[in-house]
């Protein structure tokens, strides 16, 4: 499991490193157990043998992540001034907080 969780933050970076505010990526992407992605990838993984196909393992990853992306917005969105209005999460700021 921390092969692939290696994997995926691997690819993860990289996609923080495509955008713009890469520094406010790293703060909502910083220290997560990868649950959710590595999950789904084991999942792809033993469809993938049981049924004897072939993938490219980029683009199962991006799909697998986007699991992640997905929640730690939806955690942003819930901190907004808007819905719960908290300045923290897990003894962090929150984003609209600190920025």
């Amino acid at each position: 499991m921390e092969n692939i969780k290696k994997i995926i933050n691997k690819n993860l970076n990289n996609i923080i490193q495509k955008h713009r505010f890469n520094y406010i990526l790293e703060d909502v992407f910083n220290d997560g157990k990868r649950l959710r992605p590595i999950i789904s990838f084991i999942i792809f993984k033993s469809f993938a043998k049981k049924y004897n196909f072939k993938f490219d393992e980029k683009e199962i990853l991006n799909l697998c992540l986007s699991s992640e992306i997905l929640h730690n917005i939806s955690l942003i969105l819930d901190d907004l001034p808007c819905m719960d209005n908290d300045n923290y999460r897990r003894g962090k700021k929150t984003i609209h907080f600190k920025y």
